[in-house]
């Protein structure tokens, strides 16, 4: 995705600047740690993500950006009603709960809190990020411009996509961390992971080296072995297909990309 184009869609709105650069520096670097296993280092940048969001919204509610913010202190108020009150619902009671969820699973299962009956796991530390990817989606819906719907949409159904420690995504481009796979394992992947139809051109620009040829006579191919449905460039995997990409993702995915995985 592009995270230029969801900073110029804030700073524009007149959002806190140096607030948002820092709330999409962590929110980059967390998706990048959960993709590679590290979720403690995730869990710190999903709370750094929250600590600059607070300080996003106190500008927004005329309390100031502080050096240092007390998440929960932040989110009494703005429920209870003592700050805020001019915001819109999204930014007064919605966002704030959501820091709460995020900021708690942080607490909760970061290894910075040693303990050792709530280990950090990819289930914790997902669940932390989609929560930060709906947060970003809110700000864009409230303060997005309406002249950028179509954009804005994009940028929404892009932060809503998975994160996954075998496919990178970048400015709307996903690419597999693997080279060994053949372009319908690739195919099959891209169209599990994703869930819905996706065109034959955009698949042949997410596999390096595969022309809309190829990518074509593979769907083709595909088709006939029943594991895609293929009409008019367009594929959608079917239940066959799904299996057969979970074995693939089972054959080549079933180690973490880096060793220190706990970290």
């Amino acid at each position: 995705m592009s995270y230029a184009q969801i900073k110029g869609e804030l700073v524009d709105a007149g959002l806190h600047e140096e607030s948002v650069e820092r709330m999409l520096d962590h929110y980059e670097k967390m998706r990048l740690a959960l993709g590679s296993h590290k979720y403690g280092e995730a869990g710190r940048h999903i709370g750094t993500f929250c600590e600059n969001t607070v300080n996003l919204l106190r500008e927004e509610m005329g309390e100031g950006v502080k050096p240092s913010v007390k998440v929960g202190k932040f989110v009494d108020d703005s429920l209870n009603g003592k700050i805020g009150l001019g915001a819109p619902d999204e930014v007064r009671l919605s966002i704030p709960r959501a820091i709460s969820a995020a900021y708690e699973i942080r607490n909760n299962r970061d290894s910075v809190h040693v303990n050792l009956d709530v280990p950090v796991n990819h289930a914790d530390t997902q669940t932390g990020v989609r929560i930060c990817s709906w947060i970003l989606g809110e700000l864009l819906r409230v303060y997005g411009d309406e002249d950028h719907m179509d954009e804005i949409a994009q940028l929404i159904d892009e932060l809503a996509s998975p994160v996954t420690p075998f496919i990178d995504i970048h400015n709307g481009k996903r690419l597999i961390m693997n080279t060994d796979l053949t372009p319908p394992e690739e195919i099959l992947i891209h169209l599990f992971v994703d869930g819905k139809e996706l065109d034959s051109e955009e698949l042949a620009d997410w596999i390096p080296g595969a022309s809309k040829q190829t990518i074509g006579g593979s769907l083709g191919q595909m088709k006939r072995d029943r594991l895609v449905y293929y009409e008019d460039g367009r594929a959608k995997i079917t239940a066959r297909g799904a299996k057969r990409a979970e074995e693939i993702i089972e054959e080549n995915f079933d180690k973490p990309i880096h060793p220190d995985a706990s970290s």
